[in-house]
């Protein structure tokens, strides 16, 4: 059955977006050049979660105007989190980068069938995407 993890955590949106989210719950609109890899992003602390709303932007979609912060209980496998507070999880994570994507900086490309070259950005969300799955 696994171990779970209970959280706390924060989600920065903006306040027209709280109401389809509460009935609704979280969609993820996927992006090849997400910041940390596709997926909802939450703060364990309230005043980040604040912050992420602060500045007016487009940011992945979502058009911060009046900034808004969502109050969340979480539970999720112990396995399926990737704790970079950690020493063990951070050693992980940047081997893994170092080892398997660093290297694609160097050439250029990425090995697919049409062989497209990738920007920095869509290198770290696929990465993050893959550390989803790995």
């Amino acid at each position: 059955m696994g171990t779970y993890i209970f959280l706390e955590a924060f989600h920065g949106t903006d306040i027209s977006n709280v109401d389809s989210i509460i009935k609704g719950g979280f969609i993820c609109k996927p992006n090849k050049q997400h910041w940390l890899g596709n997926g909802v992003y939450f703060y364990l602390d309230y005043s980040l979660a604040k912050w992420w709303t602060t500045n007016p932007t487009n940011k992945f979609g979502v058009n911060v105007r009046n900034g808004a912060v969502i109050k969340c209980k979480i539970s999720i496998k112990e396995k399926y989190v990737l704790d970079l507070r950690t020493l063990k999880d951070y050693t992980k994570c940047v081997d893994i980068y170092r080892n398997e994507f660093l290297p694609f900086l160097f050439r250029g490309k990425i090995d697919s069938k049409d062989k497209t070259t990738i920007d920095t950005k869509t290198l770290r969300c696929t990465y993050c995407d893959y550390l989803n799955i790995g």
